[in-house]
């Protein structure tokens, strides 16, 4: 994954993309955001992706606490600010 973020600026959307391919052949959808969590602790996209699947299961602590990583990390993305303050409501 970090091989990705350095091959283009869009390297996150492949990254959230691949996530979603993941989820999507019936992969448990939180191995693969820690994982990218784990390598680059630094990779505001996949706090945000974890905070998103905590929020749709009602883990909203858990949910805040990586949407707020997120948005420190990614102080520029709406996406990020947006789900935060979903969170928050």
């Amino acid at each position: 994954m970090r091989r990705i973020r350095t091959l283009s600026p869009a390297g996150s959307r492949a990254v959230r993309e691949l996530l979603q391919c993941y989820a999507d052949c019936g992969y448990d959808p939180e191995i693969w955001p820690r994982t990218a969590r784990s390598i680059a602790p630094d990779f505001g996209e996949a706090h945000h992706h974890l905070g998103a699947l905590y929020l749709e299961q009602d883990r909203l602590p858990e949910a805040i606490a990586e949407l707020r990583e997120s948005v420190r990390l990614l102080p520029q993305s709406f996406r990020a600010r947006r789900s935060l303050a979903e969170a928050l409501e």
